[in-house]
């Protein structure tokens, strides 16, 4: 299971906003996620950057939680299980 050690918000505009959280897998050094989405309404859509600048829409992303914010990136990972 992933342990998120940490998480960095940064403001954009217009109710954009990312987050960066730092991983650490198992037997593998720690790793940067960003998240990128809209703070207003229900989550959606939200775009996650994998270290190598890979950009991936999350499916569904209500089912981390009814906002975004820190503690719906900490349930993606929870879920990533």
């Amino acid at each position: 299971m992933p342990k998120v050690l940490s998480v960095k918000k940064n403001h954009g505009v217009a109710d954009q906003v990312s987050y960066i959280a730092f991983v650490e897998y198992e037997d593998e050094p720690v790793s940067m996620v960003g998240f990128a989405g809209n703070t207003s309404g229900s989550p959606g859509p939200v775009v996650m950057i994998t270290g190598d600048n890979m950009q991936v829409f999350v499916s569904n992303p209500g089912r981390f939680g009814p906002k975004f914010d820190e503690a719906w990136v900490r349930k993606f990972f929870e879920e990533a299980t």
